[in-house]
């Protein structure tokens, strides 16, 4: 089962009620729990910077009522060791995005 762990605009500035989501932004949404990858990285050592790994099961996010969201990626970010980075549009028509991103974001995999 993935757990999310965070999730930053694309600045990387942390998602908050101070700092919510904005319609057609890109989400960058850290987890652990993704399952297997396309390469082989040992435990406890980083992703490489080239190819990143990428997600081998499909990964799917919902914000709102909108499901599912195209993904931009869903891989393992060079340089982190055993977190798994996301990165979904925002829909532009999101309602309420102040609403609170954790309430809003669910990620399956299949």
């Amino acid at each position: 089962m993935a757990s999310t762990c965070g999730a930053t605009h694309a600045d990387g500035t942390l998602v908050s009620a101070t700092a919510p989501v904005t319609p057609g932004e890109t989400l960058v949404i850290y987890m652990t729990g993704l399952g297997q990858m396309d390469g082989k990285i040992g435990a406890g050592h980083a992703a490489p910077l080239s190819p990143p790994p990428r997600v081998l099961a499909p990964v799917q996010v919902q914000i709102g009522a909108t499901m599912p969201i195209a993904l931009s990626l869903a891989g393992f970010p060079p340089g982190f060791v055993g977190v798994c980075q996301v990165n979904v549009a925002v829909p532009q028509d999101l309602r309420d995005p102040g609403a609170g991103w954790g309430a809003m974001l669910r990620t399956m995999i299949e």
